[in-house]
C-alpha cells in the first residue's frame, strides 16, 4: 500500500546497520509477500537477489536494505532519513515472526544530528507561520483603518480630496492577498515537516529502543516522552510539550534520588510558551539518551511505576497552568 520493489539503488546520505544474534535470512523469504503482491511488477534482479532489496515510497524517496553475507547484520540505507523508518520498523517485526528467539541490536552511535536537523526544519516552519501571523494581523489592521477613513469620506456631503487613500487600500489589499498566499504554503511545508519529524521520531525511538535494550513497556513509556504525534495549533506546539514532558521525565521519573520520582506530583509546571530556539529540547533528547545508557529506565521489573503516565500529566499541567 505504500512502496513497491524496484532495482537495488546503491547511491544513499543517511545509513542504519541492525545486528543480530542469528544466521542471516535471505531477504526474499522476509518480504515475500511484497516483492510476489498481485497486481505488482517487480525486478527480477531484486526477485533473486538475496543480499539487496530496494523499496520505493509512493511519495517518492527509496531505501535499500543490504544483507551481510558472512553475519545476521542488515543495513539500511536512505538519501532520506526520515524514510528508514518504517523499513526499518517493518524489517525488525518480519525479523521476530520469521526467527523466534532472535535478538535485534543497534550498536552504532545513535543518529541525534540528523534526528535535530528535522526539529530545527519543523521549528523553522513554525516561526515563519508565527511571522506571517503577525505580519497578515498588522495589515488587515491598517487594511480597517484606511477603510474607515475612506467611508467617513464618502458619506461626508463636501468630502474631502481622498489623499490616495484609495491606493493605499488597493495597496494594503495586495499585500493581504500575498500574506495569505505565503502563508497557505506555509502551512503545507509545515505539515509536510510535521510528517517527516513524526517518522524520524519513531525511528530515533526505535533505535534507542534496540541500542539500550528496552522491553516492550519501556519503549511503549519512551514514546509517551517523545510522542511522534506532531501536532501543532496556535497555542502550543511539539517543541513545548515534548521539552515539558522530557524535563518531567529527566527530573523526576530518571532523576538521580528516589526522592525525587516521589516528589514528581508535587510540582506545577510553569505554562508552555514558544520558546526562541530548540537548543534546550535538544539538551534534553541527549541527557536522556545519556542516563538510558548508564542504566536508566522509565520502568523497573516488580516495582511501582515511578511518575505513572507522567508525561502525559506533565503536558495537561503545564498546559493548563
Amino acid at each position: 500500500l505504500v512502496c513497491r520493489v524496484i532495482p537495488p539503488v546503491k547511491n544513499a546520505d543517511f545509513k542504519v546497520t541492525l545486528d543480530t544474534n542469528h544466521p542471516p535470512a535471505a531477504l526474499p523469504s522476509l518480504f515475500d509477500d511484497v516483492i510476489n503482491a498481485p497486481g505488482r511488477s517487480a525486478d527480477a534482479a531484486a526477485k533473486t537477489a538475496s543480499n539487496a532489496l530496494s523499496f520505493q515510497y509512493l511519495c517518492g524517496p527509496d531505501v535499500t536494505i543490504l544483507l551481510s553475507k558472512n553475519a545476521g547484520r542488515y543495513r539500511l540505507q536512505s538519501a532520506s532519513f526520515e524514510a528508514l523508518w518504517l523499513l526499518a520498523h517493518e524489517l525488525v517485526e518480519r525479523l521476530r515472526r520469521a526467527l523466534p528467539g532472535v535478538e535485534v541490536t543497534f550498536n552504532e552511535p545513535l543518529p541525534l544530528q540528523e534526528y535535530f536537523d528535522l526539529i530545527d526544519l519543523h521549528f523553522e516552519h513554525r516561526l515563519a507561520i508565527k511571522a506571517l501571523d503577525e505580519s497578515l494581523e498588522a495589515r488587515a489592521q491598517q487594511f480597517r483603518v484606511v477603510q474607515k477613513r475612506l467611508l467617513v469620506r464618502f458619506k461626508d456631503r463636501n468630502p474631502a480630496p481622498l489623499a490616495n487613500l484609495d491606493l493605499l487600500l488597493s495597496g494594503t489589499y495586495e499585500q493581504l492577498a500575498g500574506l495569505a498566499a505565503s502563508m497557505e504554503e506555509s502551512q503545507r511545508a509545515l505539515s509536510a515537516a510535521s510528517a517527516n519529524l513524526s517518522c524520524g521520531t519513531q525511528l530515533i525511538n526505535l533505535l534507542v529502543a534496540l541500542r539500550f535494550e528496552l522491553d516492550d513497556e519501556n519503549a511503549r513509556v519512551l514514546g509517551s516522552y517523545l510522542s511522534p504525534r506532531v501536532e501543532d495549533t496556535a497555542d502550543q506546539g511539539w517543541e513545548e510539550r515534548t521539552d515539558a514532558a522530557l524535563s518531567h521525565l529527566l527530573r523526576y521519573t530518571l532523576g538521580k534520588s528516589a526522592k525525587d520520582s516521589n516528589n514528581a506530583s508535587m510540582v506545577a509546571l510553569p505554562p508552555m510558551v514558544m520558546p526562541n530556539d530548540v537548543g534546550k529540547l535538544k539538551k534534553h533528547i541527549t541527557v536522556m539518551c545519556d542516563r538510558l545508557s548508564k542504566g536508566g529506565r522509565f520502568l523497573r521489573t516488580g516495582s511501582p511505576t515511578p511518575g505513572a503516565n507522567a508525561a502525559a500529566a506533565a503536558t495537561a499541567g503545564a498546559a493548563g497552568a
